[in-house]
């Protein structure tokens, strides 16, 4: 294999109507940043220069890694309306052009959470109504708002290996202890290229 590029101090990821910078990650023996911006994913080289973008996302897109392993981004991807939360993974070297759609192109696949679904959805309170996206309520257990933080690392409980970690966004709710923890799950994504 090729040696890594030696890394810049700094890689300007552009300004996008898109909204705000929600997460990054760097393919080091490629040469390429890739930054999600809420709806839209955009891939740079290391001085900053877009070579493509993936957009047509309707939910939201949020932090990102990449996989040494397996050269592919994933990102949180969110539909709290439709009650849904994926982890999106997508093909950088497939990416090669601005405005990729996201629904017609074979850059991205997605893998639901069924998981965090059950939790976000969690009615805790028994009354037999799910209260939405809200913090004011008993519902959600431990407080999930969805996903936040993805990274990839070691396996938690030592099995060897690395894992893709996946975080827990918690609502804030101080007549709640349930929500005072971190919850992260964690996968083995060698099986997800299917």
């Amino acid at each position: 294999p090729s040696p890594s590029p030696s890394l810049p101090s700094s890689v300007d990821g552009g300004a996008w109507s898109s909204g705000h910078l929600q997460g990054t990650a760097i393919d080091r023996r490629g040469g390429h940043m890739y930054f999600s911006f809420t709806d839209l994913l955009v891939k740079t080289d290391l001085s900053g220069r877009p070579i493509g973008s993936v957009t047509g996302f309707t939910g939201h897109l949020g932090d990102l890694d990449f996989n040494t392993a397996d050269g592919r981004v994933y990102g949180s991807l969110e539909y709290k309306a439709a009650e849904a939360f994926y982890v999106a993974i997508f093909d950088g070297a497939r990416i090669t052009r601005m405005n990729m759609d996201a629904r017609t192109t074979d850059v991205v696949s997605t893998v639901h959470l069924r998981e965090v679904v059950r939790d976000y959805t969690a009615d805790m309170d028994g009354d037999g109504v799910f209260d939405g996206n809200t913090g004011d309520t008993p519902d959600h257990r431990y407080g999930c708002s969805g996903i936040d933080g993805i990274a990839f690392g070691p396996d938690l409980n030592r099995r060897g290996g690395g894992r893709l970690t996946v975080a827990y966004g918690v609502y804030s709710n101080t007549a709640r202890a349930d929500n005072d923890h971190q919850v992260l799950l964690q996968y083995d994504v060698r099986d997800w290229r299917r």
